[in-house]
């Protein structure tokens, strides 16, 4: 809901029902995040397994400490979140030990580490992307866009497009000139044969 605005959470609800349901969710939402973060870590951590030094435990055993980790990360504050290095202190304190953090902050891993999460997270940037869908016909409905000079238009914030595809639907009719004229042509020749075999 935090990223895509689907399923439409507060549907139905009066203002004050809604601000009840939504003022937690940013929170859950940087949990959500710190907590994927740390995971991610581990994942990084393990793959460099055999360079660390004195490792307190099997690759094995730190590979099952991931959600353990992950949700002792989550449950703590802004402060720490907010702060410099917060991933090293966090496995500084998760561990009871330096080793991991250590081989964090060797030169040739910084950056390593830096382009991993790079992939994972990225740096979006912060403008929206405006997209118009024209359709044959006349566009009858459309999910989110808003109708302009018969031409739908969506605006995309970065958040939306970043959690999964994000799918957009229209419909539009088209009328069909020549279906119009067939048919007032088949109704007329009815009538006229109706009349005509009155008249005989």
């Amino acid at each position: 809901y935090w990223f895509a605005g689907v399923p439409d959470l507060t549907k139905g609800m009066k203002g004050n029902e809604a601000k009840g349901m939504l003022d937690g969710i940013e929170l859950k939402v940087d949990k959500w995040f710190v907590a994927n973060y740390m995971s991610d870590l581990v994942d990084f951590i393990a793959k460099h397994y055999d360079e660390l030094e004195n490792a307190p435990l099997s690759k094995k055993e730190f590979v099952e400490q991931r959600d353990s980790l992950a949700k002792y990360a989550a449950e703590q504050s802004y402060e720490i979140w907010e702060g410099e290095g917060f991933d090293k202190k966090m496995l500084n304190a998760f561990f009871k030990t330096e080793v991991y953090s250590n081989l964090l902050d060797k030169e040739e891993m910084q950056q390593e580490v830096q382009t991993y999460m790079l992939l994972k997270y990225g740096e979006f940037p912060s403008n929206n992307i405006d997209y118009s869908l024209n359709l044959p016909g006349e566009i009858i409905s459309s999910s989110e866009g808003v109708f302009k000079y018969g031409v739908a238009q969506f605006r995309f914030s970065i958040e939306k497009l970043v959690s999964r595809d994000y799918t957009i639907s229209a419909t539009s009719r088209v009328k069909n000139t020549w279906a119009y004229v067939v048919s007032i042509l088949v109704i007329l020749l009815a009538i006229g044969s109706f009349f005509y075999k009155r008249k005989g």
